[in-house]
């Protein structure tokens, strides 16, 4: 598997939870860097059964950070990762799938447990562990209404170039934010979401239709900041999916303490 993501546009608006943006500098720039992004990936499967698999994979990743003229928090902060460009990443994990659809899930459950390293080689300096777990739950107590929530949480050992930090913010994430919002040496996600259908698809109408409501709730620790301040948001939207095909599209509003957000999702944020 070969990527290449050139001349990305990102925020960086530092790490922890207490770096509020100020407004006159996000018009100018002041948060923005720009990338350009190579990754080689080499991954085994095994299957343990019709719904686990767990998995090896090695990576070789290239990350070229570009700061644009002018001023930018990140030329004047320096984290460390601005001058390692290339890593290598080896890691492990297991995954199992009991949804009855994963594009559109109504009942069951997913769990997602990895592990990943990167050793001390090539430009990366300082040797890291990364672990994570992802589980999510749906239930419909009635034809039309799905229950869905999620608990998200990873936790980085050693140092880690700053681009490798455990983020929260976007809308697959802690919707009501910017992408990559917050970072950390570890980081805590919470969603809940009712999913209500209104119509169900016929020849007439070949799309199931419906709304939503979730709330939102996520938190980043960082060594020596002690913030208990914990990020949330809450918001609704629409949704449909086509009979053809097996895909989903929602539009989400999702207001926080640094205002409302729109969010087009290819299928639910999770």
């Amino acid at each position: 598997d070969l990527g290449y993501y050139p001349k990305d546009v990102s925020n960086f608006y530092g790490l922890g939870n207490s770096a509020k943006p100020d407004k006159s500098l996000e018009r100018n720039d002041f948060y923005k860097l720009q990338s350009n992004q190579y990754w080689a990936k080499a991954n085994l499967l095994r299957r343990l059964s019709s719904r686990s698999v767990v998995y090896f994979g090695a990576t070789l990743q290239h990350f070229d950070t570009s700061i644009p003229t002018g001023e930018r928090l990140i030329s004047q902060t320096k984290p460390y990762g601005l001058d390692v460009s290339t890593i290598a990443k080896f890691s492990t994990g297991i995954t199992s799938d009991f949804r009855d659809l994963s594009y559109s899930p109504s009942n069951g459950w997913y769990a997602n447990i990895s592990a990943e390293a990167a050793p001390k080689t090539l430009d990366n300096d300082s040797a890291f562990v990364r672990g994570m777990l992802d589980l999510r739950g749906y239930f419909s107590p009635f034809s039309r209404i799905t229950l869905a929530f999620r608990a998200y949480g990873q936790k980085i050992w050693g140092g880690y170039p700053y681009y490798e930090a455990a983020f929260l913010g976007g809308p697959t994430s802690l919707r009501g934010f910017l992408f990559q919002r917050y970072g950390g040496d570890s980081a805590l996600l919470g969603n809940s979401e009712l999913r209500f259908k209104i119509v169900r698809g016929s020849f007439l109408i070949p799309v199931d239709f419906g709304i939503l409501g979730f709330t939102d709730i996520g938190h980043v620790w960082i060594e020596n900041e002690s913030s208990e301040n914990w990020h949330n948001s809450v918001g609704g939207g629409i949704w449909l999916i086509p009979a053809v095909g097996e895909m989903a599209f929602s539009l989400v509003a999702a207001n926080s303490d640094e205002g409302l957000r729109f969010h087009l999702i290819s299928g639910f944020s999770f």
